[in-house]
């Protein structure tokens, strides 16, 4: 698949990451399953723009 060759840009795996962190994070507080404690101020400084309800 073509979508591999992305794998070769250097930071790909590393935006990668960070966007499944993000979603994760976002997902996790939406669906009630807490299941990692997430710090307040985690979600403040690495994910800038997240509003936890």
């Amino acid at each position: 698949m073509s979508f591999f060759s992305f794998s070769s840009c250097p930071g790909f795996l590393f935006i990668l990451r960070i966007v499944m962190y993000y979603f994760g994070c976002f997902f996790i507080h939406r669906l009630g399953f807490a299941l990692v404690p997430w710090p307040s101020d985690f979600e403040v400084n690495y994910f800038p723009g997240f509003e936890p309800s």
